[in-house]
Parts: structure tokens; sequence; C-alpha cells
């Protein structure tokens, strides 16, 4: 198939998607909204070891990624980066806000892009509906995604023709 029409594919997809989590969450009070990020930056530690990859176009990782928090005080809980779908191990958080910091780098073909980038969050307890969506792009870019609840945790990326690397940080 074609590029282009891989794009469209995905395009309607994420679409979708999209109208699924908005259908379900409209009156779930456990989704935020995600504010601005601040402008300070601190040095973070990994506090979880690198797992091996569920997919042969992801990785989990954070030697070669940049591991510098948008917010002060908090603390690097892992990074993961790929070009493809990936599920990724369950994390605990026990203080919040915690945050979902993404960039997408999607093909672009004669000016247009060609990539999608979705980040679902999910309760490791109800595996099966996302709390929140913590990215949903076609354009290239970087920001962040403030979590406001407790628990553990998995991400779910789906992405087409786009290069990503997803963070997350949590209260020191």
């Amino acid at each position: 198939m074609s590029k282009l029409l891989w794009g469209a594919i995905a395009c309607v997809i994420g679409i979708v998607a999209v109208i699924v989590i908005v259908a379900v969450t409209a009156d779930n009070p456990r989704v935020s909204p995600s504010p601005a990020v601040p402008d300070t930056t601190q040095q973070t530690t990994q506090e979880s070891t690198n797992n091996a990859d569920d997919s042969a176009n992801t990785e989990s990782n954070s030697e070669d990624t940049d591991t510098t928090s948008t917010e002060p005080d908090m603390i690097l809980v892992n990074c993961w980066n790929g070009d493809g779908i990936k599920t990724t191990e369950p994390f605990t958080i026990n203080e919040q806000p915690w945050f979902v910091n993404w960039t997408s780098n999607p093909q672009i073909i004669d000016g247009q892009s060609m990539g999608l980038l979705q980040i679902m969050v999910y309760e490791t307890d109800q595996p099966t509906i996302p709390i929140t969506l913590a990215a949903n792009t076609q354009e290239q870019g970087t920001d962040t995604s403030y979590i406001y609840q407790t628990g553990t945790f998995f991400l779910t990326m789906n992405a087409a023709n786009t290069e990503w690397q997803v963070c997350v940080f949590k209260p020191a």
C-alpha cells in the first residue's frame, strides 16, 4: 500500500479512537486538563531499570534520551522510544500530579505530515478503558500532559509513520 493510504488509515483510526475516548470519559471526573508546562528545568534521576522491549521497533531506556524534567522536584520513572505500537510495563505513582512528557517526529512528505501519535494512559485494574489521552497528534513537537490520580498505570503508544519518545515523571 502507498504511504499516503497508510497515513489516511492512521488518521481514521486516530479520529475514531478520540471519539471513543471522549464518549467514554465525557462525564468522568478523573480526567483533568493539561496545564501549561512550567519554564523551570532540573536534572532528574532514573527510578526504574530498563526493561526488554516488547516490539522490534520500540525500546525502554533513558541512556540516550533527554531525561530533564520540565518541573522541579520530579523523578524520572522511565522513558520509552520507538516508531510503532508499544504497551509499557506497569508503574506505580503514589503522589500527584505526575506527567507524561512526549516528543513526536512524524514522516513529512511534500510538506504534509504522514504520521500519527496517540498516547493512552490506563489503570492496571481497568485495563480496557483509558483514564486519559495524553497525546493525539500528527504534528512534530514536544508537549506534557499532567495526570491528577494515583495508582498503578501503564501507557499504550499508537503510532504510524512517526518516531516518538515518551517519558513519565512523578513527584520526588
